[in-house]
This record gives structure tokens, C-alpha cells and sequence, in this order.
């Protein structure tokens, strides 16, 4: 329990260093394009904007209070994620749209 609580102080530490250094507390985090154009020329609701968005509003209403450090971690491995399932090989060709 001891060294839990080790760790914790440690990442609260380095947590308080990103927020400093990124000034998430002034500028906040940028979840991405609102639109996207289409062929068409015309604009419409970025899909991934708007689904990272719903996953991070699902998180903090199950886990609580989530800071900007909290959103901004979940933005990158949410983004990371859907770029492996795009340039995944092994998907059907269904899920290639």
C-alpha cells in the first residue's frame, strides 16, 4: 500500500508539471474540428470529434470529476486507438469505410 501511495504522490507531481507546461488551465484542450468537409463540398459533424467527445462524457460521468490532464491523456490513447483500427490489416473489409 505504501509504495501505491508512492507512486501516486510521484504522478501527482508530474501530473501538476504537464498542466504547467501546457496551460491547460488557460487554454484547455483541443478536442478537434467541430465539421469536416465532404465531397460534396459541403460540412458536416466530424464523426471522431464527436465520438471522442461521447466517450470522454461517458468516463466522467462513471469515474467523476475528470481534469484537463485527465482529458487530454484520454484524447491521445482515444485517437491512438482509432488509428490502429483504421490501419489495421486484419479488419473485414465491411469496417473499411
Amino acid at each position: 500500500m505504501l509504495y501505491a501511495i508512492g507512486l501516486e504522490t510521484r504522478t501527482l507531481f508530474h501530473r501538476i508539471a504537464l498542466q504547467y507546461k501546457l496551460r491547460l488551465d488557460c487554454d484547455g484542450v483541443d478536442l478537434g474540428p467541430f465539421l469536416e468537409s465532404t465531397e460534396a463540398e459541403t460540412y458536416r459533424v466530424n464523426t471522431q470529434t464527436l465520438a471522442c467527445n461521447e466517450d470522454i462524457k461517458r468516463s466522467s460521468e462513471r469515474l467523476g470529476r475528470l481534469t484537463a490532464v485527465d482529458v487530454l491523456l484520454f484524447q491521445e490513447a482515444w485517437h491512438s486507438g482509432a488509428r490502429w483500427a483504421f490501419d489495421n490489416p486484419h479488419r473485414l473489409p465491411s469496417d473499411r469505410t
